[in-house]
């Protein structure tokens, strides 16, 4: 009957042993879940706001960019026109008298020929080079 109770004992002692290390490893286990799920919390909360820092900076940067477009084409139309009206300027000059006798007389062979030069000096005449930047060269 000793034999029995120590053997008892023994498995008490067995079962309540396992028991604890079941609850320690339970508790290993919650602690490690809630670790996790808190630096899961964290870290995706980081990368929200890293995100919406990026969105917002790649929005400006766009803002940014489209003005700098605008005000390139608007400074080659300016470039464009003061060159157009220095060609039409230096033009007419040149060709006064031509110019003159087709508001007189129209004449097709003269006005082909205006045209014709016209068309072969416009880059003579501008004294600009276009560019994207807003720079002139004279030729």
């Amino acid at each position: 009957m000793q034999g029995s109770i120590h053997t008892d004992s023994t498995r008490n002692s067995d079962s309540t042993g396992y028991s604890d290390d079941t609850d320690i490893n339970l508790s290993q286990n919650k602690s490690f879940l809630t670790i996790f799920m808190v630096f899961f919390v964290f870290l995706s909360l980081v990368l929200i706001a890293y995100s919406w820092h990026q969105w917002n900076e790649a929005g400006k940067n766009h803002e940014i960019d489209i003005v700098k477009t605008v005000d390139s084409f608007v400074a080659q139309a300016s470039i464009t026109s003061k060159a157009s009206i220095h060609v039409n300027q230096i033009f007419s000059q040149i060709h006064k008298k031509e110019l003159l006798s087709l508001i007189d007389k129209p004449n097709t062979k003269i006005q082909y020929d205006l045209r014709q030069e016209m068309n072969k000096n416009f880059f003579n005449l501008t004294g600009y080079m276009l560019v994207t930047i807003k720079v002139s060269y004279s030729f």
